[in-house]
């Protein structure tokens, strides 16, 4: 194997570009394994392969980008670096082709004062300077960045009170503010069902679910899963709930969320109680008493939280499934696994699809392990390799330092998947696919290869392997819903249609038995609506006017929305240095 390194001085691509680059280098013919990324130590410690980190690697600055090639041969290498060299070429003359670019937020905040919110999809040490200038300015934020400390989110929260603006996130994933799907929001219809959310994928599933049983919703607003810790003070979650009971197009409220911790709680029923609209609430399998009132429901899963809301809005039960459909479909499943065959290996992009997935079936496997933080899920040591049942979240942190989120990138749960179909204990494997604006473009086409690959691999071992998936996501999604759930059947898996759904068809196809299936009955709450008379928290525009810093992809999606982007190039400053940019920050 021979080993070859490049170092390009001074430039900056986003995580996205370059691991769409490195997912092309790794097709190459002869290249065995290949990294582009950014010079931070952070992207060095990901690379698990202590033989690639040459000298000309350890010495790469933040602000240079390295690229890596293990081939075959020297020949191959070079010319699957050159190849690379031509793509990063191609790149920077795409981004000069944009019609709005500036070199700082600054710089575009001053020429657009009609902008009114900022997208900021950053490496999470480059996210707080970048946010706090925004705020300053006037301006909203939409925080994707992950990884950002959580004295900086405080800090952000705090001067958004101050200033009252909102700030979702750090690692808010998705949210729908006037007109606009930011992040991997969905092309839902509008509608009178208003969502406040601390998880980006729990807001995709219950308005997808509300979209395909026919009603709509009228704002999303995402606040990062730490908000609803006592440290953070739930900001953003009080103040989205405040601002949907006041606001006239909303009817229904429905909140999803991890429990918040107490502190947060409390400041939650002070608010709920006083709502005068319907209000539903699923805390990811909690059914905690003390949320009910006479207008507060509480689900237990997100599937029954878009059940309730629909039918408090529409006064109407619509129905997305047949379970008898689905125990067929699992039953099948079951009947050609072998005995050794046993446990449960969920992959997901979505931290909340995988906290769901592990409560349900945490109720009857013992014991669930997962990178997740939930009641009864035993934890994972390594979670780069799973114990009997595992959920394990594949977008935190660990896996994404350095790397986009897997939503963006299907590739980064290829080597999982092989390694789970080559264990003979593998009784399944299941995967999320979420669609949307920003995602991946057509992520049923990759997976349908992995899930070939992986099932060849149980079939060559004498084994047949279930794939079970699920598809979050609508008709109207820029990849097409029917589209992406027909490539993965013809690749040989069985699509769920709900999350929740998955996981009882998951205990099926693992032990033959039947979960007893949901049964939503009618609610008694009165669908008329009061809007409240308390002061606004913040003012949000009719249509909003976005500053993209970050992820080409989401100005790219809120563009094909007819929503107005202005593009920042951005660089790192002080050369990616923490220390000088804390500097710079104290300075400023």
């Amino acid at each position: 194997m021979h080993i070859q390194t490049l170092i390009k001085n001074n430039v900056y691509f986003d995580s996205m570009v370059l691991m769409q680059l490195t997912s092309r280098i790794l097709k190459q013919p002869g290249v065995q394994k290949a990294h582009v990324m950014m010079g931070t130590e952070e992207n060095r410690r990901t690379i698990r392969d202590k033989e690639l980190i040459t000298d000309e690697v350890l010495k790469a600055t933040p602000n240079d980008l390295f690229i890596i090639v293990a081939a075959d041969d020297e020949n191959c290498a070079k010319i699957a670096i050159n190849s690379a060299l031509d793509n990063l070429e191609n790149t920077h003359e795409n981004t000069g082709d944009l019609k709005l670019s500036y070199k700082s937020l600054v710089g575009a905040i001053q020429n657009h004062p009609e902008a009114n919110l900022v997208s900021v999809s950053l490496p999470g040490k480059y996210a707080f300077s970048e946010a706090r200038n925004a705020l300053e300015a006037g301006l909203h934020v939409f925080l994707f960045s992950d990884n950002v400390p959580i004295e900086e989110e405080i800090t952000l929260k705090k001067l958004a009170y101050e200033k009252k603006q909102i700030v979702m996130g750090p690692d808010c994933g998705t949210a729908i503010l006037g007109g606009a799907a930011l992040g991997f929001a969905n092309a839902v219809r509008r509608g009178s069902i208003g969502v406040v959310g601390a998880s980006g994928t729990g807001i995709q599933e219950v308005t997808t679910l509300i979209h395909r049983m026919g009603a709509g919703i009228s704002h999303a607003i995402g606040t990062g899963g730490r908000d609803v810790k006592d440290f953070v003070g739930g900001g953003t979650l009080i103040a989205g709930l405040e601002w949907l009971a006041a606001d006239t197009s909303t009817k229904v409220i429905l909140m999803v969320s991890k429990p918040p911790d107490a502190s947060v709680r409390d400041r939650v029923l002070d608010i709920i109680q006083t709502v005068n609209k319907p209000v539903v609430i699923n805390l990811l399998g909690s059914s905690e008493t003390e949320y009910r009132t006479g207008k507060v429901y509480v689900a237990e899963t997100m599937e029954e939280a878009a059940f309730m809301a629909v039918m408090v809005d529409s006064h109407q039960q619509k129905d997305l499934y047949k379970e008898a459909d689905l125990l067929q479909l699992a039953i099948g499943e079951h009947n050609r696994l072998d005995k050794g065959q046993k446990y449960y290996r969920g992959l997901f992009s979505g931290g909340t699809f995988a906290n769901e997935a592990a409560l349900i079936l945490a109720k009857d496997f013992y014991p669930v392990h997962g990178n997740v933080s939930m009641p009864n899920i035993q934890p994972l040591e390594d979670p780069f390799n799973s114990i009997g049942h595992s959920c394990v979240d594949m977008g935190d942190d660990v896996f994404t330092v350095g790397k986009p989120h897997p939503i963006l990138a299907p590739e980064l749960r290829r080597e999982r998947m092989l390694a789970e179909a080559a264990n003979p204990e593998t009784g399944m494997i299941f995967l999320d696919i979420v669609l949307g604006f920003g995602c991946h473009p057509d992520p049923a086409f990759e997976f349908a290869e992995f899930i070939k690959e992986a099932k060849a691999l149980a079939t060559e071992q004498g084994r047949y392997l279930p794939i079970l998936a699920y598809v979050a996501g609508v008709e109207e999604d820029p990849q097409v819903y029917s589209r992406q759930v027909e490539i993965l059947k013809a690749s040989g898996a069985v699509v769920a249609p709900t999350n929740a759904a998955a996981a009882r068809m998951a205990y099926t196809i693992l032990t033959g038995n039947i979960l007893p299936a949901p049964i939503y009955s009618p609610l008694s709450m009165d669908g008329d609506f009061k809007n409240s008379d308390r002061e606004l928290p913040f003012e949000l525009p009719e249509k909003a006017n976005v500053i993209n810093l970050g992820l080409k992809a989401f100005g790219e999606s809120l563009e094909s929305q007819n929503i107005p982007v202005t593009y920042v190039d951005f660089s790192p400053p002080a050369g990616g240095n923490s220390e000088l940019m804390n500097l710079l920050n104290d300075l400023l």
